[in-house]
């Protein structure tokens, strides 16, 4: 009643399915529908199956290589590394690496920076708004109509931005592969987000708040924040190594300064025993 349902609102007990799966609770709670999502995608010869099964998204086929993908967003990223060079694959596995290497190491608090997306825009569009968007999209049946292994990446991201599950205990082999389902496979391809938005979010097609790139959007919100956070420690590492060299160097031309006053003293000394002598 109200707020509390169960699956019957949407699946009627006649069709065979009232032992499939039993849940209740509050909208508010994505994961009952992808388990609800993972329980149907195992039932196909169910009776009335053909009466619950969505319509799907139509996918956007790749010209050059015949993938597929069911955000204009990561289409046209993907599209964007057949007009680079052979050198893409090389500085994908490169940044690749170094993020990895980035996100193991980082902080709680670190972490936390990350995943905050109140001062984040994407093309005029707050950060904050997307995310709402995708919690909201979450709740809704709507999202058997998209591939389940992009949707349970965007649950699994909306998990770790809400800290739905602890954050320190995720290491950085399991983000990626979140990112690269809700990237559909573009996860820091053709260049890090940054460099690539202007292309990606440019017409109507690459809308960041259209339900079927809200996986996508949040997706690329994540990597805009993380390789912004590790250049800030790049950046910051930087300065500690200025900060040391030119320490060094000003312990070095004070021990220079003491050795020719050293030389000058015993130049002194050596002329006044000189004196002496004569």
């Amino acid at each position: 009643e109200g707020e509390i349902y169960s699956m019957y609102t949407v699946i009627q007990p006649d069709m065979g399915l009232e032992s499939l799966i039993q849940f209740s609770g509050t909208r508010d709670n994505h994961v009952q529908w992808i388990q609800l999502l993972n329980a149907l995608d195992h039932q196909p010869d169910l009776p009335g199956w053909p009466l619950i099964t969505p319509i799907k998204v139509q996918m956007l086929k790749c010209q050059k290589c015949s993938l597929e993908f069911s955000s204009p967003i990561n289409y046209r990223r993907h599209v964007r590394i057949h007009r680079r060079s052979w050198k893409v694959n090389k500085e994908f596995h490169n940044l690749r690496g170094l993020l990895a290497e980035f996100w193991d190491k980082c902080s709680l608090e670190e972490r936390k920076q990350v995943i905050s997306f109140d001062d984040v825009v994407l093309k005029r569009t707050p950060g904050s708004s997307i995310i709402n968007a995708l919690a909201s999209m979450l709740t809704e049946p709507g999202i058997w109509a998209f591939p389940q292994v992009y949707m349970k990446a965007g649950s699994k991201l909306m998990d770790i931005i809400q800290s739905s599950i602890p954050i320190t205990s995720i290491v950085s082999q399991d983000l990626f592969s979140i990112l690269d389902d809700a990237s559909e496979g573009t996860f820091l391809c053709g260049g890090a987000a940054e460099f690539v938005q202007n292309y990606i979010f440019d017409g109507e097609a690459a809308n960041s708040l259209e339900l079927k790139n809200l996986v996508a959007s949040t997706c690329f919100l994540f990597e805009l924040q993380l390789v912004k956070a590790w250049v800030a420690d790049k950046d910051a590492e930087a300065l500690r190594c200025e900060k040391l060299l030119v320490e060094e160097e000003e312990a070095a031309r004070k021990r220079q300064a003491k050795l020719v006053e050293k030389r000058r003293q015993k130049k002194i000394r050596q002329k006044e025993l000189k004196v002496k002598e004569q």
